[in-house]
Formats: C-alpha cells, sequence, structure tokens
C-alpha cells in the first residue's frame, strides 16, 4: 500500500465519518482503493457505520406499496420494475437515473412522502470513455421492499419480469407505462 499523505487521510476519514458518499466512492474520489479507506478507518478507530440504520430516520411511506390501488402506485411500480434495483439482502431499494431526469425522481419521492436527497455523481462510460452525471437515492426499508417483492418486482427482474395478479386489471396499462418510462 502507497503512503497516504495526512492531510489526505483526515479528508478520507470525514468522508466516511459523514456516512454521505460509499465506500467505493470515498476511494475513487482519492484515488485508492476500497481497501484502503477501510484499513484508514481501522487506524484512525472510526466506527464501522451502519448505513441502514442511518437512513432509517429518513422519513417515508414504507407502506406506499402495500396496495396497488391507485394509477399513481401502479405507474411508480412499473418505474421501479423497469428502472430500480430492488435488493432484499439490504433491503435497499435504489434509482439510479440520468441527471435529466432528476425532477421525475423528485416525484417518486413526494408521492412516498420521503425526505430523502437525490445524490448526484459524475460516472464515465466504461465503453465509450465518456463522463457522465447521474442523480440517484437509496431507500433502505424493509417493509417497502418486501411490498415490491410481493407485487413481483425484485432483485432478478429483468430474468423474470411479469405482471403480477396483484395489480388490479384496470391498473396495469399505468404499471406498463411506468416500465416503459
Amino acid at each position: 500500500m502507497r503512503k497516504i499523505d495526512t492531510s489526505v487521510e483526515k479528508l478520507i476519514c470525514d468522508d466516511y465519518r459523514a456516512g454521505i458518499i460509499s465506500v467505493k466512492t470515498i476511494a475513487a474520489k482519492y484515488g485508492v482503493n476500497a481497501c484502503t479507506v477501510l484499513a484508514i478507518r481501522l487506524r484512525n478507530n472510526i466506527p464501522e457505520r451502519i448505513q441502514a440504520r442511518k437512513c432509517n430516520r429518513i422519513p417515508v411511506n414504507e407502506r406506499y406499496f402495500e396496495n396497488i390501488d391507485t394509477e399513481d402506485k401502479a405507474y411508480w411500480l412499473g418505474f421501479i420494475a423497469g428502472d430500480g434495483c430492488v435488493d432484499k439482502k439490504h433491503e435497499t431499494l435504489t434509482l439510479d437515473l440520468g441527471i435529466i431526469d432528476k425532477d421525475h425522481l423528485q416525484l417518486f419521492l413526494n408521492c412516498i412522502e420521503s425526505d430523502h436527497i437525490i445524490r448526484t455523481r459524475n460516472r464515465v462510460n466504461k465503453v465509450t470513455g465518456n463522463a457522465y452525471q447521474t442523480c440517484c437515492v437509496a431507500i433502505y426499508r424493509a417493509p417497502l421492499i418486501d411490498d415490491l417483492i410481493k407485487h413481483g418486482v425484485g432483485p432478478n427482474k429483468s430474468k423474470e419480469l411479469s405482471i403480477s395478479p396483484t395489480i388490479p386489471k384496470e391498473l396495469i396499462s399505468h404499471f406498463i407505462r411506468g416500465i416503459v418510462d
């Protein structure tokens, strides 16, 4: 491991303590690998952060998808089926969209009565090398994830996606519109 300047190490510690960006993002920001970030955390006696606990304090209607009984719920269920990432193990819903869709992501947060902050980040297309910005939000809520999975939106949705029988027939068109959007 190369020697890390003490001022850089302090910045890495500050970013880790803040808990806003991932270890992987911190590593990329300072040109080190994730293991180095974790080694610095240990060396500085910083307790491991439990991201889900911190995020559980952010208000959200975690039972929004309990029953799909409105056009909006059907639409957002389809939208998540098309563009979301549902992680049962970490009880996380992640939406990572192009920066142009930031307002649309805010509409979703408004519907689920959430105060989550939309983060922006810079990414690089691995094929073309072109840089672009995305906006993303991660919501850590077991009931929300359980309800999404109950309606057929789960970790392997791209391989198993189908219209769930839990969606009323009159709302299926809104579900499909969400997938297409």
